[in-house]
């Protein structure tokens, strides 16, 4: 396992692309573009049928331990050997197992640190982005590895990052529809046995997404998109014009 600031040898372009599973990745007809730039997917993204992202955040839950190993062992050697995997140092350990193949694994390990509550934790929580995002640390808030993520690759120096997949109005990933194989659930599991059309329980980063852009990286001339306006996002952020 490598330390994070390892990762920064990997970067090969100005454009970042984060990769959420919300069920707009469906929508996407851009991806000749989109892969000629640095792709940082989120957890389940194993699930794709084709696309194979440059480096996969992971944070396994009991319930989809399992099934992401199964798919990543049956996928290794179709591209998935080649992607790097961040995983957070507290649980790399856990994590690694279902990514196997040790030794030959591309594994980056961070430590984050954490600041504010999920608001279901604490309904008083404000959110927004406002933390010294250069302080030498890297933070998880709210709860949400996204905004880790996003504030990695600020970190990196990216000029632009383009947001797909984060979709946040309701419960469904790109493959809750089927046809990507063996998935651990058919919309997210917060929302099991209630509408799948209520927002996500990841709802709440908008707000600090927003913040984010506007205090951190707006005034260093740089900037986060959207992908497509099929997102709570969209038009808070600019939508990204091939």
């Amino acid at each position: 396992m490598k330390p994070i600031k390892e990762l920064w040898k990997e970067k090969t372009s100005d454009i970042a692309i984060l990769l959420g599973t919300g069920f707009s990745i469906n929508e996407i007809d851009k991806w000749d573009k989109i892969l000629e730039h640095d792709t940082l997917c989120m957890n389940n993204w194993v699930y794709h049928p084709t696309v194979v992202p440059k480096w996969n955040s992971l944070e396994l839950k009991h319930y989809d331990f399992e099934i992401q190993k199964k798919r990543l062992e049956e996928k290794w050697d179709l591209g998935w050997s080649n992607v790097c995997y961040l995983l957070p140092s507290e649980r790399a350990s856990y994590i690694s197992g279902a990514i196997g193949h040790p030794g030959e694994a591309k594994i980056y390990v961070y430590t984050h640190t954490k600041r504010g509550l999920h608001p279901k934790v604490d309904s008083r929580t404000k959110i927004n982005a406002d933390f010294d995002p250069d302080d030498g640390r890297l933070y998880k808030s709210y709860d949400s590895s996204v905004t880790t993520m996003i504030h990695l690759l600020y970190l990196m120096g990216y000029k632009y990052i383009i947001l797909y997949g984060l979709d946040m109005k309701n419960g469904l990933y790109f493959w809750s529809n089927g046809g990507c194989g063996l998935t651990h659930c058919k919309t997210n599991k917060d929302h099991e046995g209630r509408d799948p059309n209520i927002p996500h329980n990841a709802a709440h980063i908008k707000d600090f997404i927003i913040d984010f852009n506007r205090r951190h990286m707006v005034p260093k001339k740089r900037k986060i998109f959207v992908g497509n306006k099929s997102t709570s996002l969209y038009p808070h952020l600019s939508l990204w014009k091939w």
